[in-house]
């Protein structure tokens, strides 16, 4: 209901405001206010390892999984993203991933579709994300972190 419409609200703007970062021509990494870092190079970790910078990078982005080991395999790679930890490269792909217009759809949904003001089909960042990088038209390079090193919830 209205309390998953609040959230959705508060997740769609978190990704207008990493659509601005990106639109000055920064990386972002994005982190959940429970997301506990037990080590302080996490970004350069993160950097090094799936090697998101530099003059050619090989990834646009990257993500926390959202998938246990054993299923990783057969769920889809963008089903496995969580919004809740993410670094990415600021480029037209990612751009296009969080134009601020379709952010808007989101909202937009959440505001007439019935399912979701029952909280039913509630959008949020999440379900967004992935079903813009599960299209097959999408260009985001990206992955997910390993869940060893970068646990979720």
């Amino acid at each position: 209901g209205k309390s998953e419409i609040g959230f959705a609200h508060v997740t769609t703007a978190k990704l207008k405001v990493a659509h601005a970062v990106l639109a000055e021509g920064y990386e972002i990494l994005f982190t959940d206010s429970d997301i506990v870092w037990l080590q302080h190079d996490v970004v350069e970790h993160v950097h090094r390892m799936l090697r998101v910078t530099g003059p050619d990078p090989t990834l646009d982005a990257v993500f926390m999984c959202d998938t246990a080991a054993l299923d990783k395999e057969r769920t889809p790679p963008a089903l496995r993203i969580n919004s809740g930890f993410y670094l990415m490269s600021s480029n037209p792909r990612t751009m296009s991933l969080l134009d601020p217009k379709e952010l808007d759809s989101i909202l937009q949904h959440n505001a007439e579709d019935r399912t979701a003001r029952e909280g039913k089909s509630v959008l949020n960042d999440q379900n967004y994300l992935r079903g813009k990088l599960g299209q097959p038209s999408s260009r985001v390079r990206f992955d997910t972190l390993p869940l060893d090193d970068y646990a979720n919830g």
